[in-house]
């Protein structure tokens, strides 16, 4: 398979990392408060949750396809000491703005100074 160009990596990984941020606000709106493991009850309660939740089951979907990009279309194509800083960063950015518009998490300027380091960093990794 030929490598993908810059532009069709970047593409990929931002669909690939926008998936699995999906994945994770689904995944905290179907389980809002821990569930207190306590034997073999709990496990079905979770079990339970897992396949009647409809943000779960959204969840766990987004993962496949996440997954699915990352394993068969970005990393076959690429160096993964080149892309993963960059998916990571740009999971942290999707992740913290998703986290603040769906979930109400705020931000704050420590967080904000986090993130700019963080592309900062992902950009000084790459960097050629």
């Amino acid at each position: 398979m030929p490598k993908h160009t810059i532009i069709t990596t970047i593409i990929l990984i931002i669909a690939a990392m926008s998936f699995l941020a999906a994945s994770q606000i689904f995944y905290k709106k179907g389980m809002p408060e821990p569930i207190s493991f306590s034997g073999i009850k709990s496990l079905y309660q979770i079990f339970k949750t897992l396949i009647t939740n409809k943000y779960i089951i959204f969840g766990l979907l987004c993962s496949a396809i996440g997954a699915f990009a990352w394993i068969f279309l970005i990393i076959p194509n690429n160096s993964l000491s080149y892309i993963f800083p960059i998916a990571a960063g740009i999971f942290y950015i999707l992740l913290f703005s998703a986290a603040h518009i769906f979930l109400n998490d705020l931000i704050n300027l420590t967080s904000a100074i986090g993130i700019a380091l963080i592309v900062a960093g992902v950009a000084i990794a790459n960097f050629k």
